[in-house]
């Protein structure tokens, strides 16, 4: 996740984000349309040994969402897909899945990512 604020955008982390994003997305849908990764690695792939899958947190956002296009309702509670971009100060942020108009931040809690 990338975090900006209109005073200080990161334009290069931004566009190379970006670019690692469009490779996947291009990765995937060669995969989809029956190319092999063998196909599709250029030079030589890393090899991974003792390799188990695992999971790592990311940040997202949580919050009383209104207006979902598939939550329902108004004021629900919920924790969005991974933060992608967050520019508080313009009040937006765009997540995996979608764009989200960012109203009153809610107090300090003592807990999650900004505690």
């Amino acid at each position: 996740m990338v975090t900006f604020t209109s005073d200080n955008p990161q334009q290069e982390s931004l566009a190379e984000m970006a670019e690692r994003l469009s490779a996947l997305a291009a990765d995937l849908r060669a995969i989809s349309g029956g190319r092999l990764p063998e196909d599709l690695v250029q030079g030589s792939a890393p090899t991974l040994d003792q390799w188990t899958p695992t999971v790592r947190p990311s940040v997202c956002l949580e919050g009383l969402v209104g207006g979902h296009p598939v939550l329902v309702g108004h004021d629900r509670a919920i924790r969005t897909s991974e933060l992608w971009y967050l520019d508080a100060e313009a009040g937006w942020a765009r997540t995996y899945s979608r764009w989200y108009r960012l109203n009153q931040r809610a107090p300090v809690s003592g807990r999650g990512v900004g505690s």
